[in-house]
């Protein structure tokens, strides 16, 4: 078990929060594909174990009202409602250092686990989905492997 939602339910929460005007915030996608590399050199074992150590130093960096949930195999999502850009940026790094300042060591010798954040801000304009695509497409832009990329959601994007 980890202590976050899965993809589900926090499609349908943050959905609901959506649908109910939560107003402005953000949300951030997490992107730990080394855990990969663990499964493959260790074992699903391990992997999960990682799976699991990630999501524990995510769910620990959050502000108490952020919803976090594992969005994918390697992957994991925090909706921030009422986040401006700034304290996004903040939760995202401090997500980032607390995964990688995390002890995990599978074979007794420390395994740095890194992981890549992006994330979208969002008036009350845009659904779960939209937010997800377009945070996902954040996070494949060069500058979200070495520093927290949030961009501004676009509806016209989407409905294009």
């Amino acid at each position: 078990r980890t202590p976050v939602v899965t993809s589900r339910a926090m499609d349908e929460r943050a959905g609901r929060a959506l649908s109910i005007g939560a107003g402005d915030g953000a949300f951030l996608v997490i992107d730990a594909s080394e855990l990969g590399a663990i499964n493959r050199q260790f074992g699903m074992e391990w992997h999960d174990d990682a799976l699991r150590h990630v999501s524990t130093a995510i769910a620990g960096a959050v502000r108490s009202t952020d919803l976090v949930g594992c969005t994918g195999m390697d992957s994991f999502g925090v909706f921030l409602a009422g986040a401006s850009e700034a304290e996004a940026v903040e939760v995202g790094e401090r997500i980032r250092v607390s995964v990688e300042n995390s002890y995990f060591a599978p074979d007794g010798v420390r395994h740095m686990i890194e992981v890549n954040i992006a994330g979208v801000t969002f008036a009350d304009d845009l659904s779960f989905n939209e937010l997800y695509v377009q945070a996902t497409q954040a996070l494949e832009q060069p500058d979200a492997r070495t520093t927290m990329a949030v961009i501004k959601a676009d509806a016209a994007v989407m409905k294009a």
